[in-house]
């Protein structure tokens, strides 16, 4: 079982090696969100403000901040995702830094050294598709819960599976795979509901949105313009959704962003 002093421990050895790090929820239903006001873009490796942070939220996971000179695969047994799938899809994959979640059910995640440059990945949630993997996301910026954080569901705690084990380089046909375009998905056929059915769809993708915490928020997004387009919303309809983005803290900028890029992934269009 993690006592407190080892979140604690744990927190001050990443940092102490350079890592930022930042406190995060240890249950609840915003289980591995930030505690900070900013998320991880609080994340520090000041020892004492680190210090402070424990002191105050003693049960707090410890999320690691992904640097830019890495990349994270997020292996989700929950979405379909398995290494072996992943190992299948890729080819044989090098052993590198990586952490098994205290689920216990095979997630993990794998870091990598990023490309050098001019490397252009495709970025934000078509990145998430684009290994053509179900169940992995690509993670290129934001933050994991790192060992030996307790998991909120199980109490075990995360671990590294070779904590010496050093990052090692993405794979090239990793690479290939990042800077294509993600595979066309198939078209769904409009939804045929009656009115008050068709509303509380909408209304429910709009609540999903704007209860969206910091870190998920453009996932949250995305994930309800891909169910919206299909339908062949309405203006009204859109701005709806487009309201419920802004609600939760994206910037308008990043809301419409997100809408056309779920537009041209399902194929949708406004009636």
């Amino acid at each position: 079982m993690t006592r407190p002093s080892d979140l604690l421990d744990a927190a001050f050895e990443y940092a102490a090696a350079g890592w930022l790090v930042h406190p995060c929820r240890e249950a609840g239903d915003d289980a591995k969100a930030p505690y900070l006001r900013h998320g991880h873009k609080d994340a520090t490796t000041d020892l004492a403000t680190i210090a402070e942070w424990w002191q105050r939220w003693p049960a707090a996971l410890v999320g690691l901040v992904i640097p830019p000179t890495h990349v994270v695969l997020d292996v989700d047994p929950r979405n379909g995702g398995t290494f072996a799938a992943l190992s299948q899809a890729l080819g044989s994959l090098p052993r590198t830094w990586a952490s098994l979640s205290g689920r216990g059910d095979g997630g993990m995640h794998a870091w990598y050294m990023r490309p050098p440059e001019p490397w252009q990945p495709l970025t934000g949630t078509r990145l998430e598709k684009s290994l053509g993997v179900p169940g992995v996301d690509v993670k290129v910026h934001g933050y994991v819960i790192a060992p030996p954080s307790p998991h909120p569901l199980t109490g075990d705690p995360y671990r590294w599976l070779d904590p010496a084990q050093p990052v090692v380089a993405l794979p090239r046909r990793a690479e290939r795979r990042l800077e294509q375009p993600p595979p066309a998905q198939p078209r769904e056929l409009p939804t045929r509901l009656d009115g008050n059915a068709r509303d509380r769809k909408v209304d429910g993708l709009c609540r999903h949105v704007a209860r969206a915490v910091e870190g998920n928020r453009n996932a949250a997004l995305y994930w309800a313009a891909c169910r919206l387009w299909p339908m062949y919303p309405t203006a009204g309809e859109v701005a709806r959704l487009t309201s419920a983005g802004l609600a939760a803290g994206l910037e308008q900028r990043e809301v419409d962003t997100t809408l056309a890029s779920a537009r041209r992934t399902t194929g949708g269009r406004a009636a």
